[in-house]
């Protein structure tokens, strides 16, 4: 079961009152998993929203056929994830892999929306939330590929002999 007191120390609830809070408790479960295992894979249907309470989940990508997939980043304590719960085509574009033993909050993606539709207030709160989460992965992710793209540029510079 979680509580409100559980929500308490994720930030992104922090500012909302324990009546908002004990809503989404309602809506929510903690569950648990194994080192290696999966959460969802990418083009699962996204049904939830996930925040990790502990361990760590590597955010990976697995071409058809491949056993080792790209690490694009990993997710720790207070981390959200799965955000394609509330993008259309509702589609995981990762896969989620525990990389230790994990407990992680799962909450109900669509009663979340309703909650965020009955409670337009919050849901604007919310939403500000996930969005200023995920445009500092965006920034990050667009600094790291500019790295990535000044490296190459180094190395294929150099004059011929």
């Amino acid at each position: 079961m979680v509580t409100v007191n559980d929500l308490v120390k994720y930030k992104v609830f922090r500012g909302l009152s324990d009546e908002k809070k004990m809503l989404i408790t309602e809506i929510s479960e903690m569950r648990s998993y194994k080192k290696n295992d999966y959460i969802y894979e990418s083009g699962d249907e996204a049904t939830h929203l996930f925040i990790v309470d502990q361990g760590l989940v590597g955010m990976r990508k697995f071409e058809s056929g491949d056993n080792v997939g790209i690490s694009f980043e990993v997710r720790s304590s207070g981390d959200l994830f799965g955000a394609a719960s509330f993008m259309v085509p509702q589609k995981y574009t990762l896969t989620a892999v525990c990389l230790e033993d994990c407990r992680i909050l799962v909450m109900d993606a669509q009663k979340l929306k309703v909650l965020c539709e009955e409670d337009p207030e919050m849901g604007f709160w919310l939403m500000k939330k996930f969005t200023r989460i995920y445009f500092n992965r965006y920034r990050d992710a667009s600094r790291n590929l500019y790295g990535v793209v000044q490296t190459l540029k180094a190395m294929t510079s150099f004059p011929r002999q």
